[in-house]
């Protein structure tokens, strides 16, 4: 027995189709993605059938079970030897299996992939520890930014999806990382993701951390990321203050004082709701289309090969 899948998480319909069709892909022993290799990590197996679990509201959702210690064994193992490849398609194998481990020695071992030489391969680290359901999951990618967070900011790549791993935990010890020098990033996506990310923590300080950073930063630096913002406030409030940052620093001066979320996270709508679940979805598209290659497999494609379909949604967030 390894890291193996179980049939409800591979139904669930919140689970990303990429994701879940590359995993079933690995499971299967098929070819790792976009590369036509024997898939290193076909001793992965497919749960005990059992049915899938009925579509519940994040903040409704039971915390995964516990695997039994054999299975966090083998799992360990598999990644541990997985990493000793010379091949970046071997090193990334095991990991997209190991999210649904859920299990601290799971996530450190995961976690040593966020040391590897390749893109690709940290790509896919990351990725599986932003949806392992764990705290510890989420203090490693919290530990990744701190010890790197200067080195962090030239990586065009790599660092929007951790802050997009990070934020999809939605928990409240994360908004201090989102909320540091937000537009101090080198790139645009690094910001977008910041923002988006503390739209994601269903806590009063990612309010207050979102129309700190509008205040602080002034109109200048603002403007051009006010979709973001403005988006980011309406999935956490429920309010729509248009796209002006005073409106929405107005509403805030009236209101911050005792200020409470909604019960449960408002609805979006329209453009709206189709741009936040983009932004969720593309997580694992990037996975996808990182999946690391190796020698002969680094051809051009052929038009039309390597595409993925869109689709799922931010995993459970650990509790608080």
């Amino acid at each position: 027995m390894s890291c193996f899948l179980p049939l409800a998480w591979l139904l669930n319909p919140s689970v990303s189709p990429i994701v879940r069709s590359t995993a079933l892909a690995v499971s299967m022993g098929a070819a790792w993605p976009h590369t036509g290799l024997p898939n290193p990590a076909a001793g992965f197996t497919i749960g005990a059938l059992q049915a899938p679990e009925a579509k519940q509201q994040p903040e409704d959702k039971k915390a995964p079970s516990k695997p039994s210690p054999e299975r966090v064994a083998e799992c360990v193992k598999q990644i541990e030897s997985a990493l000793k490849s010379r091949e970046a398609a071997d090193r990334a194998a095991p990991l997209a299996g190991a999210a649904t481990v859920v299990d601290p020695k799971v996530a450190a071992a995961v976690a040593r992939a966020l040391q590897d030489k390749e893109v690709a391969v940290r790509i896919a680290a990351i990725d599986a520890l932003g949806r392992m359901e764990h705290r510890s999951a989420l203090e490693e990618l919290h530990r990744y930014y701190q010890s790197n967070k200067h080195a962090l900011h030239e990586e065009e790549k790599v660092f929007p999806e951790l802050l997009r791993a990070i934020g999809r935990h939605g928990h409240e010890s994360s908004v201090a990382i989102l909320s540091d020098d937000p537009f101090g990033q080198k790139y645009h996506k690094a910001i977008e993701a910041r923002i988006y990310a503390l739209g994601n923590i269903r806590s009063v300080k990612a309010v207050e951390a979102l129309l700190d950073l509008m205040k602080i930063a002034g109109n200048g630096k603002t403007q051009p990321y006010m979709a973001e913002l403005r988006l980011s406030l309406q999935h956490l409030t429920g309010e729509d203050r248009g796209p002006t940052r005073a409106e929405w620093i107005r509403w805030w001066n009236d209101h911050k004082s005792g200020y409470a979320l909604p019960k449960s996270a408002p609805e979006l709508k329209g453009p709206s709701a189709k741009k936040w679940q983009r932004f969720w979805d593309a997580g694992a598209e990037k996975s996808a289309e990182e999946a690391p290659r190796t020698g002969r497999e680094r051809q051009p494609q052929k038009p039309g090969e390597g595409k993925r379909p869109e689709g799922g949604s931010p995993e459970e967030k650990p509790p608080l």
